[in-house]
């Protein structure tokens, strides 16, 4: 499975800035000998399902599950805690690197495609699987600009089955994507089966997050690098939580 590496960071402001604003911040940035353009910024919309057993089986073997709807259709993505660069040493601050496994499914799960199965029921203790329920859905809004740079041959981030729609789909023939930046508004409530509060009211919480996500061969030095100068734009906390995980604490309180 393609190995994902991303930084996370916590906008409690959930300022998302101009482009015009991060051309002057970012713009201009070197990783990997490449200056850094940023390209014009697209909108994409889904919600995201994320699943585990009651007593956080899949948490606590390191796995996420995950099926995201959008206008093109569903995924269901398997993620999986991949070892820091280095062993023995300290991951960075909001540093997130998993191996992926993307695969395209059009109806509801379960049943679960057979390749997640399969990659699920060689992590987990027998039975976990039928175990599986919703735990938390999300409903993301994202902005998302690449940041790319000149190169003599075409880098391409690649991903088993990964929906046509992805931002990553299409880089200019001169160019080749360095980072992924996405400013997302979240709002997080719970599966229909647990979606009232004792007084019968639906419960939603709404977060901001940004995501920079590694190309092809970029390290988490560049990755910080780009943070630090997108900092300067508005305050950003380094955030070692997922979504799903940062979703259930904030829902707990009406569960």
């Amino acid at each position: 499975m393609p190995l994902e590496r991303e930084l996370k960071l916590s906008s409690p402001e959930g300022y998302v800035p101009s482009r015009a604003e991060l051309d002057h911040a970012l713009g201009g940035l070197l990783i990997g000998g490449a200056q850094v353009e940023v390209e014009t910024g697209s909108i994409l919309r889904h919600q995201d399902t994320y699943f585990d057993t009651p007593d956080g089986t899949l948490a606590t073997h390191g796995l996420t599950l995950r099926q995201r709807a959008r206008n093109a259709g569903s995924t269901v993505t398997l993620k999986a805690d991949a070892l820091p660069d280095g062993a023995g040493e300290e991951p960075a601050a909001g540093l997130f690197e998993r191996i992926e496994l993307d695969v395209l499914h059009g109806g509801p799960v379960p049943p679960w495609p057979s390749e997640i199965a399969a990659a699920l029921a060689a992590r987990l203790p027998a039975g976990a699987l039928s175990a599986v329920r919703p735990t938390v859905v999300l409903e993301v809004v994202r902005i998302t600009h690449r940041l790319v740079g000149a190169a003599t041959t075409v880098g391409r981030r690649t991903r088993l089955d990964e929906p046509a729609t992805s931002a990553r789909e299409s880089v200019a023939p001169n160019e080749v994507l360095l980072v992924e930046l996405s400013f997302d508004e979240v709002t997080c409530r719970q599966p229909p089966s647990h979606a009232a509060d004792p007084h019968g009211q639906a419960s939603e919480v709404r977060f901001h997050e940004v995501e920079l996500e590694a190309g092809p061969d970029v390290g988490v030095r560049s990755l910080e690098t780009v943070a630090e100068a997108l900092a300067t734009l508005l305050p950003l906390t380094p955030s070692n939580v997922s979504k799903a995980e940062r979703a259930r604490a904030l829902l707990a309180a009406f569960m």
